[in-house]
């Protein structure tokens, strides 16, 4: 995985599956929990506007010759024609037969970084701002070119690959002004491709770099999780902390704050390997000129002509607080914690009682000690965190 130092803004770490930690369970099948990449991206574009969107012809279909265009969902019992041989152009694959959602934007910040968007075909449900859902593709579905499927074992033409991805949401609209949510009509996704080189390799995200606009895709139909904005006052300082595509949830709650007209200080803290990984940077700047009590600070690890800056290096050397112009007084400010693992450490009961962290020097450990108090199952404090592994 690369050293630790490197490894907190790696974009490749910042784009697996999420662990809702000390958090309390969802109403979800364990078979739709499968080991996740974390996909959470609004699609603002450094370039220009969402319009910049890729529009690339439709990939070719499988040498299977199946359909992708979108179909009704299979009754049960029904036996699928491509499963008997006959007539394989016309046949139905059973797990593409369950999509239920239409690709309509793709915009690819780099051969290892994309913004999805994707319209569900019952509307988009309700959902509040650091929530996710989750994506499914057929285990015949083309992966994109230096991907295989090291973890996907014996698959199931009738089994979808499922993974939870976080919603996002761009900040701003085409003409640069603070977005609606109500106009939006479909969700975003910040994905990250994880490359043959990670053993670790998860079996979805190569087919979903492999789509192109118009292509079909499952959505699981609900919004899930508790890493929201609840028990933040109108008045609080509210202080997010990434890395890589662990900004996605963090970018909606900040649209919802900013909607909401919330009157403490709001910051947002991204650190990636390179600048080219800060997929939403022109986004955070505009929001900046329109919002007077939002900050964004960007930090990098291997920028050649930068030095490399750490969100825990920061934080012990309280360099920090004086860039984002806000205290981190605990008595008064909510912090959001998602991206790396070892970036977040998040905590966990030692066999004799005592506190311990899953990585050592974390964010999560820092602020408890200086008295932010983290959520548990049973208790929301002020110090929210989700970590990807």
């Amino acid at each position: 995985m690369g050293d630790a130092c490197g490894a907190e803004g790696d974009p490749r770490l910042a784009g697996r599956g999420r662990r809702l930690r000390g958090q309390p369970a969802q109403s979800i099948r364990r078979a739709e929990l499968q080991p996740a990449i974390l996909a959470w991206a609004p699609l603002g574009d450094p370039e220009g506007s969402p319009a910049a969107m890729s529009a690339a012809p439709a990939a070719p279909l499988p040498r299977n010759g199946l359909v992708t265009e979108p179909t009704p969902r299979r009754r049960r019992g029904v036996r699928c024609s491509a499963m008997c041989g006959s007539t394989p152009t016309a046949a139905i694959e059973p797990a593409r037969a369950d999509y239920n959602a239409t690709v309509v934007g793709l915009r690819r910040l780099h051969e290892d970084l994309l913004v999805l968007r994707v319209r569900p075909d019952a509307g988009v449900p309700a959902r509040r701002g650091g929530q996710f859902t989750l994506l499914g593709l057929s285990p015949s579905e083309p992966l994109v070119e230096g991907c295989h499927d090291r973890t996907l074992r014996q698959p199931s033409p009738a089994a979808l690959i499922k993974r939870a991805y976080s919603l996002c949401s761009s900040l701003v609209d085409a003409r640069g002004r603070l977005l609606r949510p109500e106009d939006e009509d479909c969700m975003e996704f910040y994905i990250a491709l994880v490359r043959d080189d990670d053993p670790r390799v998860p079996s979805l995200t190569g087919r979903i770099f492999a789509l192109t606009p118009h292509r079909r895709i499952w959505t699981l139909g609900r919004i899930l999780g508790n890493y929201t904005l609840e028990g933040v006052a109108a008045g609080d300082a509210v202080l997010f902390l990434a890395t890589g595509t662990g900004e996605a949830p963090h970018n909606a709650m900040i649209l919802d704050l900013a909607r909401a007209g919330h009157r403490g200080p709001v910051a947002s803290v991204v650190c990636v390997r390179r600048q080219r990984d800060l997929g939403y940077l022109q986004q955070h700047r505009r929001l900046e000129d329109l919002w007077p009590r939002y900050r964004y600070v960007s930090l990098t690890t291997r920028e050649p002509e930068r030095p490399p800056e750490r969100l825990q290096d920061l934080l012990r050397s309280d360099e920090l607080e004086p860039r984002l112009g806000l205290g981190l007084d605990p008595a008064s400010t909510h912090v959001f914690v998602c991206g790396n693992p070892r970036m977040v450490g998040a905590p966990r009961p030692g066999r004799d009682g005592a506190r311990t962290y899953s990585a050592e020097g974390g964010v999560v450990e820092i602020l408890e000690a200086r008295g932010f108090t983290a959520d548990t199952r049973s208790r929301r404090g002020n110090l929210h965190y989700e970590a990807f592994g």
